[in-house]
């Protein structure tokens, strides 16, 4: 039962005459024939494929809208599984993409990464989980990694997560965002971005905006309740102001981890919301087998990577069937919380810049085997995530927020609470990433830009 959910709305493609089996977790998954691959799919997971004239073929694992344009899904699938990568760009959810071209299977993932793809470093496998991975292959957790974790450099992280697409398992790897990995070689290749941004405005920034949300009430509505985390910040907040003006009713739901004084601006906000509100105890327990249970599936669906998670077990006696938890995952990368505009001390050189941007202050106190590993793990992923690829000058720092921050944190996050409900980014396209990229100077790095869209759609909660 831990397994079923641990890997709730999960997947696992591999060979089918390999030498690995098909571990015992998925037999009474759904099989789908690709290429000589066999691909495992959970019973909850929502599928859509697609083949071209040619017998190019598109399977789409999970919840995937077209946030963009006038073409339909159908059609930018099979624009994608005929070889091109620009309409990707029209594309969100929480899906992965499974890809046959002239017989070979290659995987990639929507646009923040927020469905988790790993993949086997000797090729022929790929999966949502990567404890998934390693009961397939047979592998243990890996002793160094363990070690790592242990270190109090990592320990004392506030956000704690993996340097570069590390995992728990040496032979597992986490694929990221704009990359996509070749199956049979282990190969990974770069397909975004596509060209340079172009400066923007505020209103065009604010057009791609409601586009997006538009398109994605329009998703929600007839599949799913939205729950989300009320908080004083601009984020959820910006989202909850948009999704209501679409006319989506959801529930909101607060932990008790906040200073005082945001406190006091919640209860205000649900009775101008007018909606469902509970508070959740973080310091609450039971004694059940069920609490216990969920507690187990979300640490193993995050690959033991996330301590045991409380908040999946937490939220479990109100979720309902069609509820849905979004986070606001997504607004740093377009406010650009790494990039070096707003931090020039940061280093020009790649790697010692994602070593600045990963291991923070600390690093001025690290020891040398946490400066070691740390930097041999970044090492390997800018050569994994294509870093020496044509980035069309994007900024390394706003890539690393976005494929190793997100995709790791924030993705693992997302699949703990999976474990209890379906979750998604709530900020999650390429159209609106690379707009906010493009307004220039430090009005795009303000939060005022979150209350501005806030107080179009909600003035009162905006100045709440």
């Amino acid at each position: 039962m831990q397994d079923d959910l641990a890997y709730r709305f999960g997947f696992l493609c591999l060979e089918r005459e390999g030498a690995v089996p098909a571990p015992v977790a998925v037999s009474p998954w759904h099989r789908m024939r690709l290429a000589g691959h066999d691909l495992f799919i959970h019973p909850e997971a929502s599928v859509q494929s697609v083949a071209t004239a040619r017998g190019e073929v598109a399977v789409a694992v999970g919840d995937v809208f077209v946030a963009h344009g006038g073409r339909s899904l159908d059609e930018l699938l099979l624009a994608v599984a005929g070889g091109e990568r620009a309409p990707l760009e029209d594309l969100s959810g929480r899906f992965a993409l499974f890809l046959v071209t002239a017989g070979e299977v290659s995987a990639l993932h929507d646009p923040l990464g927020s469905q988790t793809l790993f993949y086997s470093g000797t090729g022929a496998m790929a999966g949502s989980h990567a404890a998934l991975l390693a009961e397939a292959l047979e592998v243990p957790q890996s002793r160094a990694v363990r070690r790592y974790m242990a270190l109090p450099e990592y320990k004392a992280r506030n956000t704690r997560f993996l340097p570069g697409d590390l995992t728990l398992f040496d032979e597992v790897a986490l694929l990221p965002p704009n990359n996509e990995v070749h199956l049979r070689s282990a190969r990974t290749s770069r397909y975004w971005p596509l060209r340079p941004a172009r400066e923007t405005t505020g209103d065009e920034a604010f057009a791609v905006w409601d586009e997006y949300f538009t398109r994605y009430a329009e998703f929600l509505a007839p599949r799913y309740r939205p729950v989300l985390g009320l908080t004083g910040g601009t984020d959820s907040r910006s989202v909850i102001a948009t999704l209501r003006s679409k006319g989506i009713g959801l529930r909101c739901e607060t932990w008790d981890s906040m200073p005082a004084q945001e406190r006091e601006r919640i209860e205000p906000m649900v009775a101008h919301l007018g909606v469902e509100h509970r508070w959740l105890d973080l310091g609450h327990r039971e004694d059940s087998a069920r609490f216990r249970e969920l507690r187990t599936a979300a640490q193993k669906a995050a690959g033991f990577t996330r301590g045991t998670p409380l908040l999946p077990a937490l939220m479990d006696g109100t979720a309902g069937p069609r509820d849905i938890f979004l986070y606001g995952h997504g607004s740093g990368v377009m406010r650009g919380s790494y990039s070096r505009l707003f931090k020039p001390w940061l280093p020009e050189d790649p790697l010692k810049r994602h070593y600045a941007l990963y291991a923070g202050a600390k690093r001025k106190e690290a020891s040398q085997e946490y400066e070691k590993f740390t930097l041999a793990a970044l090492k390997s992923f800018l050569v994994r995530a294509n870093y020496g690829a044509e980035l069309h000058g994007a900024d390394v720092g706003d890539l690393f927020y976005w494929e190793q921050r997100m995709a790791n944190w924030a993705a693992l996050q997302i699949a703990t609470f999976a474990v209890t409900v379906q979750s998604h980014a709530a900020l999650n396209s390429r159209r609106l990433f690379s707009t906010f990229w493009g307004i220039p100077g430090e009005a795009r790095s303000a939060k005022e830009l979150n209350r501005e869209i806030m107080r179009h759609y909600d003035p009162v909660l905006a100045d709440l």
